[in-house]
């Protein structure tokens, strides 16, 4: 990839059209804000803490990015400056039950307002004071300019800035080598030449595909509500351990075992021989963009076809081909993701690794 010199715009990545795409439809949707709570302890230099957010701002254009559309097609709107606001609120003559009341709320809040992706900023931040030494900081941005890849970043990048400003030492981190539009430019590229191989791919992936009537205790209501929950549970360590040796003895990860599994349960309760599978990569195999924020996350459709009574060991196998040619040919792109989150696809296997 070519650093290119500053220019105001820049055309849209594959993962940004089909956030900008899902936008333009259900511009009320929140279900791409990330929100992100850190604790910080100690006197905090507040003067220094806003100069390193606004550092990190001018650091990385992407965090000074707008969209709109040029010659009806979207288009990225790169600023030379954004303001970086902090929106101050104390809470330190609250109980701990009503502070923790308090934080909750205002995560919600931030979860749950929208952004305008051509007017901006897409980011917010509030800082919310427990006592003199105690603050909650909260960054919600829009998940068209950061991925969860990006959370870790954006917070090793705050603590090397924040503590420089506040020992009025030099920044020791060097200029990004590239900027998410050169990125954008080079994917754009390369997929002119791999768009009409990876589009007959990915239709014969979900050719036929039909979903399964997975039993539930109400109907399924499509449509762009937004509505979720969480379900916690901990794999215990001496059962990780065995899934960790099982998988090296089919030549496989745990993510990729679990992936299996999941689809054996899902065969299990729907019949269904052709499962669709959702699955999202990184995108961050260049090492040029592996320190460099921005949207890289990838949605891949994986099938594995249950025909011919497989035992489980061949299902893994089933599953790592599905994967592996799944990575090789790219993208989904709208035309063809719309059908499958609208009808098929309805549950995705997740992992989430963030860097140190």
């Amino acid at each position: 990839m070519i650093k290119r010199r500053f220019c105001d715009n820049a055309p849209l990545s594959v993962q940004q059209k089909n956030i900008w795409m899902e936008h333009e439809l259900y511009p009320d949707n929140t279900s791409y804000n990330i929100v992100s709570c850190l604790r910080l302890s100690g006197d905090l230099n507040f003067k220094a803490f806003k100069k390193a957010i606004t550092e990190i701002i001018q650091r990385h254009e992407i965090f000074r990015t707008t969209f709109s559309v040029k010659k009806s097609e979207p288009c990225q709107i790169i600023h030379q400056f954004m303001e970086v606001v902090i929106l101050e609120t104390a809470l330190n003559s609250l109980s701990h039950k009503e502070q923790d009341t308090e934080i909750k709320r205002f995560i919600r809040k931030e979860s749950q307002s929208p952004f305008n992706l051509a007017q901006g900023p897409l980011f917010r931040f509030t800082l919310l004071s427990l006592n003199n030494i105690e603050h909650v900081f909260l960054m919600t941005i829009h998940h068209i300019v950061m991925d969860g890849w990006s959370v870790g970043l954006f917070a090793n990048e705050l603590s090397i800035f924040y503590d420089a400003f506040c020992n009025n030492m030099p920044l020791m981190l060097p200029e990004p080598a590239i900027q998410y539009s050169d990125y954008a430019i080079c994917q754009n590229e390369k997929y002119k030449y791999s768009q009409e191989n990876d589009s007959k791919y990915w239709n014969d992936v979900i050719k036929g595909a039909v979903w399964g009537g997975f039993p539930a205790d109400f109907p399924r209501v499509f449509g762009k509500k937004g509505e979720s929950a969480t379900k916690t549970a901990t794999i215990p360590a001496d059962l990780t351990e065995k899934l960790k040796s099982f998988s090296r003895e089919e030549h496989a990860t745990p993510f990729i075992t679990l992936m299996a599994g999941l689809q054996v349960v899902l065969y299990r309760y729907t019949g269904n021989e052709n499962l669709l599978l959702g699955c999202y990569t990184a995108g961050r195999d260049q090492k040029e963009v592996r320190s460099l924020p921005g949207q890289y996350s990838n949605l891949s459709v994986i099938k594995t076809a249950f025909s011919g009574d497989p035992d489980f060991r061949e299902i893994i196998k089933r599953t790592r081909r599905s994967l592996f040619s799944a990575y090789e040919h790219g993208y989904l792109l709208g035309s063809l993701r719309k059908p499958l989150k609208s009808h098929y696809m309805h549950i995705k296997f997740i992992k989430y690794r963030y860097n140190d």
